[in-house]
């Protein structure tokens, strides 16, 4: 007969290991890091089940059992508190990127170096977060992977270049804080915004829609399992206390090997594209669905009108700008070949119009609802022609797009100059 003891120990091991699972299903993939992690939490809490001689010894693997269960019950008091944390890049990297071989993306240098800050953060410059000297301008970046500019050398993001313009036009120092993550979307801008509030921004941008289009196509096609499953997202084990302070421990030793030199500060990688290879072209694929709403997702318009009133309520400066693309009639065979999210990593794709259709239809409702809202707008998607020239696939901006976006968002901001310059 199994003991209740036993079937104690089983249903917390169970209760525990779902949230990882959950992680693991909702990212299609695992990862080293999680699985360590996951392994550790179960370790900690069968290491109470031995009988102990020692009073000491039960005692501490009682106590770690303790805080397994604790972790647990904290992620879901996490989530339903305070939501999702505020994604970042992980902190205190610094990336020596190489280009190399056949599939290096048009308009990129072989060479680039892509750093953060302890916070996750890229900027252009050292940043104090608790004190804005006087006389800075401080800019805010909120976007996904079109602002975070994932490939391109800190000196030449838009949003740095942006700040130059800035700063010459103003002659003041302006810093800038890129709060942007690839693959994120509009919730998640949401909690950014909450984030670069304690930063005292005179400038927050943001670039925000293509994932939430891609998102809403990938929904139409999940079972009622996943749908569910998704809902439970922010109680995946990578949002619990425990791993959040082991991934900041290791962050903390990672950086004091750094500092004293037992660690080289940065990372090298080779670049070839070869994950994406089977992904471009992804017009081509043999399965073609229709998809032609007539109206942006609710939910979408939902977490956009959370961060129009919270710019509005707080009286902040934001800028909001549609999305430049790569889908258009007239889009050159050399850029159609490069496409991949038409969506991402999928089994089927839409068809050149539905693409066409989509993003004008959030870009559309984006100028419609800035236009209401009362907020600043700056119209960027027909300013960036569908070539290899400015893109590199559907929406990444290469060296010469990201100098042409910077040359946009600098003029709609020194055209606004009295909205943010108080000296």
């Amino acid at each position: 007969m199994i003991s209740a003891r036993t079937i104690l120990y089983v249903v917390l091991s169970i209760a525990v290991s779902l949230p990882a699972f959950l992680e693991s299903f909702l990212r299609s993939s695992g990862n080293a890091t999680l699985w360590v992690a996951w392994a550790a939490t179960l370790l900690l809490l069968w290491s109470s089940w031995p009988r102990y001689e020692s009073r000491w010894l039960r005692a501490a693997t009682y106590g770690l059992s303790v805080l397994v269960v604790l972790n647990l019950v904290g992620s879901a008091a996490i989530a339903i508190l305070h939501g999702e944390p505020s994604p970042t890049l992980p902190p205190n990297r610094k990336i020596e990127l190489h280009f190399v071989g056949r599939n290096i993306e048009p308009g990129i240098a072989s060479e680039q170096t892509i750093t953060t800050n302890a916070y996750g953060h890229r900027t252009n410059g050292p940043v104090d977060y608790r004190h804005k000297p006087p006389g800075v301008l401080r800019l805010v970046a909120i976007g996904a992977s079109t602002t975070e500019d994932r490939k391109l050398d800190d000196r030449k993001t838009w949003t740095n270049l942006t700040a130059e313009a800035l700063a010459s036009a103003t002659g003041r120092k302006v810093e800038v804080i890129n709060l942007a993550l690839s693959g994120v979307r509009a919730k998640h801008n949401y909690l950014s915004l909450l984030e670069a509030e304690a930063y005292a921004p005179d400038i927050v941008t943001f670039l925000i829609g293509i994932n939430d289009w891609n998102h809403v196509v990938a929904r139409e096609h999940w079972s009622p399992l996943r749908r569910f499953l998704v809902e439970l997202s922010p109680m995946t084990f990578g949002n619990s206390p425990l791993y959040r302070g082991l991934k900041q421990a290791n962050e903390s030793i990672r950086l004091a090997l750094q500092r004293t030199g037992g660690l080289d500060d940065k990372v090298v990688l080779e670049e070839d594209n070869t994950y994406r290879e089977s992904s471009l072209d992804s017009l081509a694929r043999p399965k073609t669905v229709a998809f032609h709403p007539t109206a942006v997702d609710s939910d979408y318009a939902r977490w956009v009108g959370r961060i129009f009133d919270e710019c509005r309520r707080k009286h902040l400066f934001c800028l909001f700008m549609d999305q430049p693309t790569a889908y258009s009639a007239a889009t050159p065979p050399n850029l159609r070949k490069r496409l991949w999210m038409t969506p991402p990593f999928a089994d089927y794709t839409l068809g050149m119009d539905d693409m066409i259709h989509l993003s004008r239809l959030y870009n559309g409702w984006m100028v419609d609802a800035v236009k209401k809202a009362g907020l600043a707008f700056c119209p960027l998607a027909d300013k960036i022609p569908a070539t290899t020239e400015y893109l590199t696939d559907d929406c990444h901006f290469n060296e010469n797009g990201a100098r042409r976006v910077a040359e946009i968002v600098s003029t709609c901001l020194i055209d606004r100059r009295a909205a943010y310059d108080r000296r």
